[in-house]
């Protein structure tokens, strides 16, 4: 077999690099790589570090290793922001437009005002109909997508995709658990993270959370699996929720105590980079770089020769009316843009903590629902964005989730929400830092319970 009839699959981590070489024709793994450079790989954001070195690396072990000169990158979910969004039906030659622009302004990257790069894909058939289309989006910064490929051009390799790690380790659930119906709930393991998932056919994933240990630190990768787990099955529907969850990637030294069966599926060590030999020539592409234009129109390359056309077309106009004016329309751009996702953003946790309100009344006739959401609602502070509000009234429970620009924020909002006395006890809160190039931004997810007299 020809080296021209493989590629190379690669993770880049933190403090290693992991390649697989895959036979394009069978998905078969044909041979797996380590790197451990004794220099960082990547920054929290998820860029490059440094570019010199790591390329320079890459050439002489890709020549040494005679490895196949195609690669294919799979990123990881620490680095990304996933949304599901339900858009209305669009025609063809507005979807790309439109689902960009949405992805990246509900994108947890635009909060600190950089540019992003999107992934997507459009789920069908089911998903999309003269109603709407239910679109998957994977956003991260912008810088993070650029340095990558700036890094396998000066390697002198043939960059072919950028994918998000979960496409392949969906693609080897699929292929190598076809008993696993109708949706594996799967726990893949690497050395220092972790990744769970609940997957569905042919359908966004139900729910996806990024761990952060692996095999380095069973302890707390068990905590964190039994935490994410009875948070996703407190809102599970029925048939959803897991009871057997699927363990794959690296072997743990004990079984984990999760709440639910665990089932462990060895074999292959690393199911993310595998799955990436899977890929189906029907599957519409879901990819931040793709070396070809992508013939679905569900997912075109982040670069393509349009968009080269277009930079430079932008470049003969800054040329001809000058930067000053170019810079001072971008200006006002941006801000007309920031002021409208503000008032988008207030009236959402306004819509939000309304509909709310009716089904909390629905358990107590002396409950006053619709005062306890004005009061959130006035414990929001400036820098902190309410996402998602979800609620169990036979539990008495509430889950609240969102952003912010500082933890200060997130602080002064648990101080006041507390101080709303008999009302809302404060389980459980869990927040997870965001890098992006020039700013961190803090998602948090607040279980509460309801009580006071109205509940008792």
């Amino acid at each position: 077999m020809t080296k021209a009839a493989m590629f190379t699959c690669i993770r880049l981590e933190t403090n290693d690099i992991r390649l697989a070489v895959i036979d394009r024709p069978g998905g078969e793994v044909l041979r797996r790589e380590s790197l451990n450079p004794d220099f960082p790989i990547l920054t929290h954001a998820g860029s490059i570090a440094e570019p010199e070195r790591l390329a320079a690396l890459l050439r002489q072990r890709f020549q040494s290793l005679d490895l196949p000169l195609n690669v294919k990158v799979a990123m990881g979910l620490k680095y990304l922001d996933l949304k599901l969004l339900s858009l209305p039906a669009l025609p063809p030659g507005e979807r790309d437009t439109v689902i960009r622009d949405e992805a990246a302004r509900e994108s947890i990257f635009s909060y600190s005002g950089e540019p992003v790069a999107v992934a997507y894909r459009i789920f069908s058939p089911a998903a999309r109909s003269s109603t709407g289309l239910t679109v998957l989006t994977a956003t991260t910064p912008r810088e993070v997508i650029r340095s990558i490929v700036s890094l396998f051009d000066d390697a002198g390799l043939k960059l072919i995709s950028v994918e998000p790690s979960f496409i392949g380790v969906q693609r080897y659930v699929a292929k190598q658990m076809p008993d696993a119906k109708p949706n594996p709930a799967v726990l893949a393991v690497f050395n220092n993270e972790a990744e769970l998932y609940v997957f569905r056919e042919n359908a966004p994933p139900l729910f996806w959370r990024h761990l952060g240990a692996g095999v380095d630190n069973p302890e707390r990768l068990e905590t964190d699996v039994a935490t994410s787990l009875s948070h996703y099955n407190a809102r599970a529907g029925a048939g959803t929720q897991v009871e057997i969850l699927r363990q794959i990637g690296r072997e743990l030294t004990s079984t984990l105590s999760v709440g639910s069966e665990i089932r462990r599926h060895s074999g292959e060590l690393w199911p993310d980079l595998a799955g990436m030999g899977f890929h189906d020539a029907k599957e519409p592409v879901m990819a931040f770089f793709q070396a070809e234009t992508s013939t679905s129109g569900d997912g075109p390359a982040f670069f393509t020769m349009i968009g080269a056309g277009l930079i430079l077309l932008a470049i003969v106009v800054n040329g001809l009316l000058g930067w000053h004016l170019f810079n001072d329309y971008h200006r006002t751009n941006t801000l007309h843009k920031a002021v409208l996702a503000e008032k988008k953003a207030v009236a959402t946790e306004k819509a939000l903590l309304k509909s709310a309100a009716g089904p909390l009344n629905s358990v107590s006739s002396t409950f006053k629902a619709d005062e306890l959401m004005g009061l959130i609602r006035a414990a929001i502070p400036s820098g902190l964005r309410l996402e998602e509000i979800r609620m169990d009234p036979p539990a008495k429970k509430l889950e609240i989730a969102g952003i912010c620009r500082e933890p200060q924020a997130l602080d002064g909002f648990l101080k006041k929400l507390k101080e709303i006395e008999g009302t809302l006890l404060l389980d459980s809160v869990v927040s997870q830092a965001k890098q992006s190039t020039t700013a961190t931004v803090y998602s948090f997810r607040l279980n509460i319970t309801l009580e006071g007299s109205g509940y008792e």
